[in-house]
């Protein structure tokens, strides 16, 4: 059953609100790193356009899709690609939030839940991250539109009746699949696991329909993980180990203590462990094994885990060395994050037992998603903080989809009191503090006066959102910062061509390298770029200063 529009506009108003914050970031973004390489793309002919993306689907990678739209728009105005990321952007709280939700839920709490979560989800987003894979137009069409067209695809085959599977479904199937590598493999892992609980779990046959969805998926995914580019780049790209039983043990050891202890991810962490804790609490009475002593040490593990990552990034944090690891320390990073995984799938069979609604699988399809984005990269010789973009959004949904059942005990406020201890953002702990105490009393002391419970639900949302735009402020802030000295460069660049000046052009470096990407001084390989992408002459000298 299709919402009416009314329910439309209820979710439209947070993904306007999400757009509008993230237009004031990327009005402030300009060209970085490989923006200035593929600009060139569009710098002549017809010809030499598709020539240049034939050249690059062989020798660099597979993402004919994505490297189109990165390369058309960057011989657009660039203000058209401000306007459609923001776009994109708010397409993911928008679709993000239906799919937490489902086809038949209406309540305006639960929209205000996962609205919140996805607005703070990308708010809370680290400049480390952001610097790489959103707020600059390559990187934006590298993880922005793949994560947009995921959800896209997931919300339709979602709302399909699988046995009337209509005929766009196979054609998003594709067209998410054929985005980028990691992408790629978890639209085709979306969609096994999804007919694999229709067909396996509900013992429903397979049609047609669903095959040519599932076919489609599979050969959007061939062309990015198949392409000849694949393969030469894996003989030739540098990696941080040499053979590969090493490089697997170094890349388990360095994205897995990125994934699971750096800063950057603790917000996400935070979420997905308080809803998962409830979860498992509330359906305590209502187990999925029989032998109760199971369920114990399932909770057992959860919360034991649990505790140990939270001494691991705060008591541990300043003094663990992630780069040395001993037996021990791996033992027990290997215990944290075994037990991480095991909690939160736990977590999800237990919020899908008994419930017959679609979006009930999606909790546990998620935490798998996200564990396999991450896992299927330990064989890649190059890993970096845009690679945890697919495993945030993955973790956001999973939050999202459990947190509305969860409001009878408001574990949002204590998901913010967490948060404001591992932010530092000590000023918020009276209010969330306040609102648990609220809750509680609700319970035993204020009888029928729901108003409070009310009011303390919504100061928890609210205290999150708060939280999450303390940390987006300085992004916006070091964006503007960077970009009016990147604009008087250009200006510099203008009167230097104009007035023929056979001296050095002179440019100065952006005060606040967080808050962009790749410059020629960083790498001297976008330096020819940067000098076309000026229309200075090739042995023009440039110094930064």
């Amino acid at each position: 059953m299709r919402p009416n529009n009314k329910e439309q506009y209820k979710l439209l108003i947070p993904s306007v609100l999400l757009f509008l914050l993230t237009l004031m970031v990327t009005f402030q973004v300009r060209f970085y790193g490989d923006d200035f390489f593929y600009a060139r793309f569009t710098s002549s002919t017809f010809h030499y356009f598709l020539t240049r993306h034939i050249e690059h689907y062989k020798m660099a990678n597979g993402r004919v899709i994505v490297h189109l739209l990165a390369t058309i728009f960057l011989g657009l105005p660039l203000y058209l690609w401000q306007l459609i990321n923001p776009l994109l952007l708010g397409g993911i709280v928008y679709f993000g939030s239906k799919i937490a939700l489902g086809p038949t839920e209406k309540k305006l709490a639960a929209m205000i839940s996962t609205s919140t979560i996805f607005i703070s989800a990308i708010l809370f987003l680290d400049p480390t991250i952001t610097r790489q894979s959103i707020y600059w137009l390559t990187g934006s069409f590298n993880y922005v539109y793949p994560i947009f067209v995921l959800l896209l695809y997931w919300y339709y085959l979602s709302i399909a009746k699988l046995d009337t599977i209509k005929w766009y479904v196979p054609l998003l199937a594709f067209l998410s699949a054929a985005t980028v590598e990691q992408v790629s493999l978890m639209t085709f892992g979306l969609t096994v696991l999804i007919l694999f609980e229709y067909a396996i779990v509900k013992k429903n046959p397979i049609n047609k329909m669903q095959m040519i969805t599932l076919l489609s998926a599979a050969v959007g995914m061939l062309t990015v993980i198949a392409c000849p580019a694949v393969f030469l780049r894996a003989s030739i790209e540098d990696a941080p180990a040499l053979g590969f039983l090493n490089l697997l043990k170094y890349n388990l050891k360095i994205q897995g203590t990125t994934f699971l202890f750096s800063p950057m991810m603790l917000p996400y962490h935070v979420f997905a462990m308080s809803v998962s804790l409830g979860t498992i609490l509330k359906h305590k009475k209502t187990p999925i094994f029989q032998r109760k002593w199971v369920e114990n040490a399932l909770l057992i593990l959860c919360s034991s885990s649990y505790i140990s990552w939270f001494w691991q990034v705060t008591v541990k944090a300043s003094t663990a060395n992630y780069q040395i690891l001993t037996i021990k320390q791996a033992i027990f990073f290997t215990f944290i994050m075994a037990g991480y995984f095991i909690s939160l799938l736990y977590a999800a069979l237990l919020f899908y037992k008994g419930r017959s609604c679609p979006k009930s699988v999606f909790p546990a399809i998620s935490i798998i998603l996200c564990f396999g984005s991450q896992l299927m990269m330990v064989i890649s010789p190059v890993y970096g903080p845009r690679n945890l973009v697919v495993a945030i959004f993955m973790l956001t949904l999973y939050t999202a989809s459990l947190m509305p059942a969860l409001h009878p005990i408001n574990i949002c406020a204590v998901s913010a009191t967490f948060l404001c201890f591992l932010l530092n953002k000590l000023y918020f702990l009276p209010f969330t503090t306040g609102a648990i105490l609220v809750t509680y009393q609700n319970h035993t002391i204020l009888g029928q006066k729901i108003r409070y419970k009310k009011a303390s639900l919504i100061s928890g949302y609210l205290i999150i959102i708060l939280l999450s735009f303390s940390v987006f402020l300085p992004t916006l802030q070091g964006y503007a910062k960077n970009a009016v000295i990147y604009d008087h460069n250009l200006q510099l660049a203008e009167e230097y061509k104009k007035e023929g000046i056979s001296q050095p052009l002179e440019q100065n470096i952006l005060p606040l390298e967080t808050y962009g990407w790749a410059m020629p001084y960083h790498n001297p390989y976008y330096d020819p770029y940067y000098r076309l992408y000026l229309g200075v002459d090739m042995d023009t000298e440039i110094i930064w200063k």
